[in-house]
């Protein structure tokens, strides 16, 4: 039977500027771009140990799909090849207790085998790839969401560029059939507050708040955070993405590596 979410996306609406475009060699075409990731990882990997012989990774996997560059700089990969892409400092904290994966599409098959899902702010997904995660998710599958209803992260881009993450969260509809509104900031306020995530001081940037209305989903008391249970599955959801800037920490004084950390932690193992 068809999933209710599928059902209601083949009947939409699907606006043409919220398409994604892949940073691939060949613009437009997102499986090269998964090769050339691929290939980037490896030669990484290869420089890194200088030829040594490694142990296979044994970290759990984290696969992390985002449209801020946390991988690497605005340009796509090829920043890489060109030595101007910077790796995230939240990234690179969790290398510590996980293999983190870029990804670049969501299917069954990407997703096969996965435990983890962190999603940072990404591009517009295809409705089959929303389908996709639902059904991962309620088969067992742990959802870390950072998805930002105004973000603030400093650009190089032109708004219009299909590089530049998108200023409001693009989850919608995935948000609605989980029973979850991701609400704007009430007014426009200073772009660095402290705030509490994960049990710990955090910097954010106006975040968004949640509104709830599945019985299996909580909120934290500045409903910053939702924790919720679908299926088999759960999903932390947290309304801020900017917090992911090293550049905010700068203003509050306050590193994000450790919370965003513990998040990643109370994805249960299954």
């Amino acid at each position: 039977m068809p999933n209710r979410l599928s059902l209601w996306l083949n009947s939409a609406w699907r606006p043409a500027h919220l398409k994604r475009q892949s940073y691939s060699l060949h613009p437009g075409n997102r499986r090269n771009n998964r090769v050339f990731t691929a290939c980037l990882s490896l030669a990484a990997a290869t420089l890194a140990g200088c030829g040594a012989a490694t142990e296979p990774d044994s970290k759990p996997p984290l696969l992390v799909m985002t449209a801020l560059p946390l991988f690497w700089g605005e340009g796509g990969p090829a920043d890489i090849v060109q030595g101007q892409g910077a790796r995230s400092p939240v990234l690179a904290a969790l290398d510590a207790s996980h293999s983190v994966l870029p990804l670049d599409i969501l299917n069954a098959e990407t997703l096969d085998g996965a435990k983890r899902l962190m999603l940072v702010q990404p591009s517009a997904l295809r409705p089959e790839e929303l389908v996709a995660v639902d059904d991962w998710v309620r088969k067992g599958g742990q959802i870390l969401v950072f998805a930002d209803p105004s973000l603030l992260w400093p650009s190089a881009m032109s708004m219009g560029d299909p590089r530049r993450a998108p200023v409001r969260s693009l989850l919608g509809p995935l948000l609605t059939h989980w029973g979850l509104t991701l609400n704007a900031p009430m007014a426009d306020g200073p772009r660095a507050t402290i705030g509490t995530l994960a049990g710990r001081p955090a910097s954010l940037a106006q975040p968004g708040v949640w509104s709830v209305a599945a019985k299996g989903c909580a909120l934290d008391e500045a409903a910053l955070v939702a924790r919720c249970q679908i299926g088999a599955g759960q999903a932390i959801l947290v309304a801020d993405a900017d917090l992911f800037d090293p550049r905010l920490w700068a203003d509050t004084k306050i590193d994000n590596r450790i919370a965003i950390t513990k998040l990643v932690a109370e994805l249960s193992p299954n």
